[in-house]
């Protein structure tokens, strides 16, 4: 029987499977609630008090703990232990805490998206399956000649000067290829001997000298066939200059460049060569652009910046592409670059998210910004042990870093708009996609622990013959573990007070997530708050009295009684609910083939186990 799906026909509703991850989103609200109130403490009014804690951990947590001065003698880089300062007891810092309380905060009481890396990504988008987001490259680094692509990007010379940076554009580029190299470029071996096999030397030639001085004579620029195309029984044609003689020496006839090598790609077998600098054409790049470039994370290539700053280098061989006003747009190491999207991570947030008014998190938490200053009025103490036991040493699996250039997954989607086309998928938002939305708040789903997460789980890790040494060791506290905390705060208004109670005291069968590792089943904990309000006036007019009066959470949380009813906390109660947690399986990472599918994920509440 053969198989039907979007694969098998040329246009139809998305009928993939859908991602999965031990992480989901919170949608952002589309409004955000002001709130200005006194946050003096000239005087007392409202009310002050502080929350105790009683914290039960569900399954293991993990803090990392503290160099001693032991581990930095021995260069450690990391504890493997447990927050235990001063070797004395077990604790969660305050600031975990605090960060925990503060994300919830912000979600239940509709107040700013604030702590996010406001920055813009890089991309390349090769053969990718959103037929948007390919387009969006190819429209910008290809155009047409003689029904051939014809790269639409200029070469040249990234120079520092003064401390500003530019590019001076370069006589032209050329591609060679990799065999007429071999035997003419000092130590350069092609990447593979056979067509199929890389070679070890390739890699290390490139890394230590990306750039060679180098004499040529090229031809014009004209058509040629690349890849064969089964399906459509023709070539791939592109539109390019080709070198037709090439040394490392100069030599009667020849013209002085620079040779660009770079890394290794499935059946490449050309480079790059860019003629000598033109002294008399030069492009500004702006500090934005450069501070992009160096927000890069994910680029693999040469650090164009890193080069230009060094002052054995006066001018830095590149490729790069102009925007409407003749600006440098961006620019890279080789003439298929990476490309930076014109939208920022916060740009897609609603404007009520970015205006400079205070909400209700910036209020009680406190803020220093440009337009503001206020103090906060809650303040969060370590959680000390009370019952510990600690885990084995363990490794766990390497987790993945966050990547939102996943934007299937951090973006909003919806799947009924997104539909196959022969074996790519239209209507998929990317970063730059009109109504183009983030996906909201990022939480950890609750697992269960599963061995199977770690490398290895032996009695005694550092006995074993075997493990990479960058893998991180850990041991956990035990499920079980149980602490104590407390939160103090200063002039809150009854409502105040009840957000912070409610994100404290979850609904029945709900825990809160904390510390590292939480992708693996780690950091699942039970909260207890019990709450004790200062009366000042008993407190001064009574010496044998402490002024404190234990008040029943419900007498504030009441006020949001009717929270979780609204449908984007129905999403954070689910992501919250322990004892109704997915299955393992609908919670874990995808392979790395199935981030290429760009597979959406269902909404939080479409995974809760009934």
């Amino acid at each position: 029987m053969k198989r039907r799906d979007n694969y098998n026909k040329g246009r139809g509703q998305d009928s993939r499977k859908n991602a999965t991850a031990p992480y989901n989103f919170v949608p952002l609200n589309d409004t955000v609630l002001e709130n200005r109130v006194n946050n003096s403490f000239d005087e007392f009014i409202d009310l002050s008090g502080y929350i105790d804690l009683e914290m039960t951990a569900k399954s293991p947590i993990y803090v990392r703990g503290t160099l001693t001065e032991d581990d930095i003698k021995a260069k450690k880089e990391q504890s493997e232990g447990s927050f235990k300062p001063a070797n004395y007891k077990f604790k969660i810092p305050g600031s975990s805490i605090r960060g925990m309380v503060r994300t919830l905060y912000e979600i239940i009481t509709s107040s700013k998206m604030t702590f996010i890396d406001d920055k813009s990504l890089y991309f390349r988008s090769f053969g990718d399956k959103s037929i948007e987001f390919q387009k969006k490259y190819s429209d910008l680094m290809m155009g047409k000649e003689e029904d051939a692509f014809k790269p639409l990007v200029l070469a040249g010379y990234l120079v520092k000067e003064n401390n500003e940076y530019f590019i001076y554009e370069a006589e032209g580029y050329h591609r060679v290829e990799e065999r007429d190299l071999e035997g003419k470029i000092q130590n350069f071996i092609p990447m593979s001997f056979d067509g199929k096999a890389p070679n070890k030397y390739y890699t290390e030639k490139i890394k230590k000298t990306p750039f060679e001085e180098v004499y040529f004579k090229s031809d014009r620029p004209t058509v040629h066939n690349h890849s064969f195309n089964s399906k459509t029984n023709a070539y791939t044609k592109l539109y390019y200059s080709k070198i037709k003689e090439i040394s490392a020496t100069n030599k009667d006839g020849l013209t002085k460049g620079t040779l660009v090598l770079s890394g290794k790609i499935p059946k490449k077998h050309m480079q790059w060569v860019i003629g000598e600098m033109k002294k008399d054409v030069k492009y500004d790049v702006s500090e934005t652009l450069i501070r992009d470039y160096g927000n890069d994370v994910n680029r693999k290539a040469v650090n164009l910046i890193e080069c230009a700053n060094s002052s054995k280098n006066p001018g830095v061989p590149c490729f790069f592409i102009l925007d409407s006003s003749n600006k440098v747009k961006a620019f890279g190491h080789t003439g298929m670059f990476r490309l930076v999207y014109d939208k920022s991570i916060g740009d897609l947030r609603s404007n009520s998210h970015k205006a400079n008014s205070v909400d209700m998190a910036e209020s009680l938490f406190g803020i220093v910004s440009k337009e503001n200053t206020i103090a906060g009025r809650v303040f969060f103490e370590d959680a000390v042990a009370t019952q510990v036991e600690e885990d084995i040493k363990r490794i766990p699996k390497i987790l993945s870093s966050p990547k939102p250039n996943s934007f299937q997954l951090y973006l909003e989607q919806k799947k009924g708009e997104i539909v196959g086309v022969g074996k790519k998928y239209k209507g998929i938002k990317n970063y730059d996609s009109d109504s183009a939305k983030l996906a909201g708040y990022k939480l950890y789903w609750h697992r269960n622990h599963d061995t199977k997460d770690y490398k290895w789980y032996e009695e005694d890790v550092d006995k074993l013959e075997k493990y990479d040494e960058p893998d991180t060791k850990i041991k956990a506290l035990k499920e079980g573990s149980k602490f104590k905390a407390r939160i103090r705060f200063e002039n809150l208004k009854d409502y105040e007070l009840g957000a912070l109670l409610t994100v404290l005291d979850l609904p029945e069968g709900c825990c809160h997530k904390i510390g590292m590792a939480k992708p693996l089943g780690l950091g699942s904990i039970h909260i207890k708050p019990e709450l004790n309000i200062i009366n000042r006036k008993d407190r001064y007019q009574d010496f044998t009295s402490m002024g404190v009066e234990k008040i029943p959470t419900e007498k504030y949380t009441g006020i949001f009684a009717k929270i979780w009813d609204n449908p984007r906390l129905k999403e954070l109660k689910t992501m919250l609910n322990y004892q109704k947690r997915p299955d393992n399986k609908d919670t874990a990472y995808m392979e790395l083939n199935a981030f290429k599918e760009r597979q959406i994920l269902k909404k939080p509440s479409e995974l809760e186990r009934k």
